[in-house]
């Protein structure tokens, strides 16, 4: 999922899983954990989250191990009975929090880029355990170390001023496609953006004049006004009618594809995820 992925999903588990009850927890493969939560009025739900690749909600749950991991058990340990407060994505990044209370206060934290991870944290963010341990020069991911963020690349595209945006394209020696695509919206949706503007995608960032740059912050917020009051949940398929894309809302790039729509964008992921797996 990339991080405009992650954000139109957040949005959703938000509206979903708020006042929810942790149930068990379950990993039915090495990088996968699944939520069984209950929701007062609406019974049973299953949240699945896939370290590095996804996290959405599912009617497709995986095959349990007869012996449950060390992970999951952990996750029982602490949490089961607590409910989920709050759902949020750290400074438009692929990482997510998701924080629970019980008699005290945890935090999932989904980690969803290159490999990821799911850790589990304390209510003084310190590790209480990884389901990946991981160590390098500058960040230690295992049990009662302090967890820390990865070094933020770029600044927070969706929710910069005009200033922010404007010094970021004059520094870049980058195209213009490449410096949006490098803060945050990733080549998808840099494509998308400048598609709503009257700028070349192959033109030097830095050669941008402020009336451009102007056009630029403007279809950003229109880009994200889609994806928060307009969704259009879609699976774009291929020539041979196989899934290719998953995006939440209708994209210019896509527009000569066939596609599949749904009523959410969870629905619409839990089809193309699950599908590959069950």
């Amino acid at each position: 999922m990339s991080n405009v992925d992650i954000h139109r999903m957040v949005n959703e588990l938000n509206k979903e899983l708020i006042n929810t009850r942790i149930d068990k927890a379950y990993q039915p493969d090495v990088d996968t954990i699944r939520i069984k939560l209950r929701k007062a009025g609406e019974g049973r739900k299953d949240l699945v989250i896939q370290a590095g690749v996804r996290i959405h909600l599912t009617n497709y749950p995986q095959p349990n191990p007869t012996i449950p991991p060390n992970f999951p058990m952990l996750l029982r340990k602490h949490l089961s009975g607590g409910s989920i407060t709050s759902i949020e994505q750290h400074n438009f990044d692929r990482i997510i929090k998701i924080k629970v209370q019980k008699k005290e206060e945890y935090t999932i934290l989904v980690e969803l880029f290159s490999k990821g991870n799911i850790i589990l944290l304390n209510k003084d963010n310190n590790i209480i355990s990884p389901l990946k341990h991981k160590t390098w020069h500058d960040r230690k991911i295992t049990a009662h170390e302090e967890y820390k963020y990865p070094p933020e690349k770029g600044i927070n595209i969706n929710n910069c001023r005009f200033e922010d945006l404007k010094t970021v394209i004059n520094t870049s020696d980058r195209d213009i496609t490449r410096t949006l695509a490098t803060n945050g919206l990733g080549g998808l949706y840099a494509e998308e953006v400048i598609s709503y503007t009257s700028i070349n995608k192959e033109k030097l960032a830095k050669e941008l004049t402020d009336d451009e740059i102007t056009q630029l912050n403007n279809a950003i917020n229109e880009l994200f006004n889609k994806i928060e009051t307009n969704p259009q949940p879609q699976i774009i398929l291929d020539e041979n009618d196989k899934n290719k894309d998953l995006v939440p809302i209708t994209l210019n790039k896509y527009a000569q594809f066939k596609s599949k729509s749904f009523e959410t964008f969870n629905m619409a992921a839990d089809e193309f995820y699950s599908k590959k797996i069950v």
